[in-house]
């Protein structure tokens, strides 16, 4: 008997997943997109997932710097 293509798919994934290549997949087979990165406030410790929030997120802090709530980015 030959081999079905679920057994020959998995084959084939086991093999990429060896190498590290292998894509996620959703349930319905559509690839899994990777994680936004954020940029955590050191004050309030709040995610703000875009640069623009973290231009508005200021407003929170009227006392500190930009610097302050975000240390390693520079102000858009």
């Amino acid at each position: 008997m030959g081999q079905s293509k679920k057994d020959l798919r998995n084959r084939k994934n086991k093999v990429l997943e060896a190498q590290g290549l292998r894509v996620q997949l959703t349930h319905s087979g559509v690839p899994v997109k990777p994680a936004k990165p954020t940029f955590p406030c050191s004050i309030c410790k709040a995610p703000m997932p875009t640069m623009f929030d973290t231009v508005s997120h200021m407003n929170k802090h009227p006392k500190n710097t930009y610097a302050d709530c975000f240390p390693g980015l520079t102000h858009p």
